[in-house]
Formats: structure tokens, sequence, C-alpha cells
């Protein structure tokens, strides 16, 4: 530092820095420049269901359902220290996914085959600001897009489901400094989700790039049971907790 003209003389506050840094600089990460990179995300699903009907709420029937699911995308990062204090982070993604699989009903000895594919976009823009090693505030908005579509072909037992989603959310996080052993956490959230679908899907935008969650929702579908599927949710959310380190 000293060789670059960063500081004047290696003094007490230098090495004072240098240890606060240290200790404390590690959390949060802050990056600089461009990425863009590609993702693969290959799964397996199997879901086995068996009632043989005992009069509980459960619908009586026995069948199964394997499947395997990919999801491949590209996804471009753009962060900027804009001075000292400030950041500026920028993330876009982009995925198609296929889930092909195959569907036993047991009880009336039918086989069918599913096939869903789906398309998955995301914009996200944070601003941070660091006013030191010790305390961070960082604030995101982002909308998040899912598109299933339909490929149901009845002459070759085809199932396919339909469904859209958009999320639109925005997120205050505060991280306070308040002892080596003690940190105070602020958390605030607001979103809201829109769904339609001629299917009942619901979408897990928490876990949109997940691939699994996909099926644990189609099996109503796939039974015969349907039926069209709408949301509009707005909520807001507030945590505020202490955090202890041991070491």
């Amino acid at each position: 530092m000293v060789v670059n003209n960063y500081v004047l003389k290696p003094d007490a506050r230098y090495f004072a820095t240098l240890a606060d840094y240290w200790a404390f600089g590690n959390v949060p990460a802050r990056n600089s420049g461009a990425r863009l990179s590609g993702t693969i995300l290959p799964g397996y699903y199997f879901y086995n269901y068996n009632n043989p009907g005992d009069g509980s709420f459960y619908d009586t029937g026995k069948f199964n359902l394997n499947a395997l699911l990919l999801n491949a995308g590209l996804e471009f990062k753009y962060e900027k220290p804009v001075n000292l204090y400030w950041q500026n982070s920028i993330d876009v993604n982009g995925f198609f996914g296929i889930v092909e699989g195959k569907f036993n009903d047991k009880t009336n000895s039918a086989e069918s085959k599913l096939r869903v594919p789906n398309l998955q976009l995301s914009f996200f823009h944070t601003i941070g600001f660091y006013p030191n090693t010790r305390t961070d505030m960082r604030f995101s908005y982002g909308v998040q897009y899912a598109q299933f579509f339909d490929k149901t072909n009845t002459d070759k037992k085809i199932i396919g489901l339909e469904g859209n989603g958009i999320k639109a959310s925005a997120d205050l996080s505060v991280n306070y400094y308040i002892s080596p052993k003690f940190r105070l956490n602020i958390r605030s959230s607001f979103y809201y989700i829109w769904q339609d679908s001629d299917d009942e899907v619901t979408i897990n935008f928490y876990d949109l790039y997940g691939g699994n969650y996909l099926i644990s929702y189609f099996v109503s579908g796939i039974k015969g049971y349907s039926t069209n599927y709408s949301e509009r949710v707005l909520l807001n959310s507030f945590r505020i907790s202490l955090l202890y380190s041991i070491f």
C-alpha cells in the first residue's frame, strides 16, 4: 500500500486499519466486473402414490411417476463499486427446461408420457451501501417470469400442462455491527405474485431453477382433476434478529 501511494506512511492508524479489515472485512464480499456464465441443471424425479382406500381424506388409487429434468441457460452478472461506500449490481438470468417422464396408473393399468417444456427469466438490481467494514445495507428489486408450455398429444398419450406467472419483489437488508460477537440483522421484503393456468400448476419462485418443484404440483392434473388455477398475492414481511458468533 505504501509503494502504490495508498498511504503516506505505515503508522499506527495504518496497522489498526489493516487489523480491522482482517477481522471484519471478509463479509460482505464486493466484486467488480462483468461475467457471463452457462449453467446446466440435470435431475431425476420419482413419485409413488399408494392408497388402498381406508376412508381417509386422500383419494383412493395407485400410481407412480418418474421423470428426467434438464434446465440449461445463461446468467449475466455486472458488479461495480461506484466508490468506497456504494456498490451497484445487476443480475440477469435466462433458462430453458424440459421435463420428460412416464406416468403409470396401476388402478386402471394405463401408461402415459409427460412432456413439459418451460422457460424461466429473471432480472435483479441491487444497490449496496457499506459505511465501514462492519456494517452494510442493501436494497434490491427484481422481476421473475416462468412459462410452462402445453405439449398434450392424445393420440400419442402425451400429457402436457400449461401455466405462467410473474413475481415482482423489493427487499431491504441491514447488517449492523454491535460487538465482535453480536450483529443486528434487519430484513424487510415486499412482493407481488401473479399466476394463471388452465391446469393446477403452482410456481415456486423461491426455487425457480431447481426443476424438481415442477413435478410435485402436476399429479392432480395427471390424475384428471385438473382445474383452472389463478393467484394474485400481495405480501410484506419484516424480520429483526441478533446473530451471535461463538468463534
